[in-house]
């Protein structure tokens, strides 16, 4: 299966898509099964699942972003588009919250190298956590990834 997303404050292409880590769950029967993805510099990926063709449920979760979730109808060669990304979930909890902005706000300004840079608030992934990162994690404050429905 070959899948694409869009990270929330980095075009495509773009080398910082490249090296991007995320977590791909598909329900198999009532249970979720899940795949550690990488993204190349377009933000697609490859999973080989080894499931047969049939309708499965997915969400895909990155360290930074909010979970997204959909259907899926593997095929031999299944393609899906899983869409953008929101930015701004610094501590993994798939919520946008005051957790996250105190985490933005002790690295706010940093760049690598710097005492106290913390890449968990670096959502475009530049090096540096500026008002780029801020507004990423404005945007999406208050709001929650969504989460897998295994039937």
């Amino acid at each position: 299966m070959v899948g694409h997303v869009t990270w929330q404050g980095i075009g495509q292409p773009d080398n910082r898509n490249a090296g991007i880590t995320a977590t791909l769950s598909l329900c198999v029967g009532s249970a979720a099964q899940t795949y550690d993805v990488t993204t190349d510099a377009g933000g697609y990926f490859t999973v080989t699942t080894g499931l047969p063709d049939g309708s499965y449920n997915w969400r895909l979760k990155g360290q930074l972003n909010l979970a997204n979730t959909g259907t899926l109808n593997l095929l031999s060669n299944a393609s899906l588009e899983m869409g953008m990304m929101k930015a701004g979930d610094c501590n993994g909890d798939n919520v946008v919250s005051a957790a996250d902005f105190s985490i933005l706000k002790g690295t706010f300004g940093k760049s690598v190298g710097q005492p106290g840079y913390d890449a968990r608030a670096d959502f475009n992934r530049d090096g540096v956590v500026s008002s780029v990162d801020f507004s990423g994690l404005k945007a999406n404050f208050g709001q929650s990834g969504t989460a897998l429905s295994c039937p």
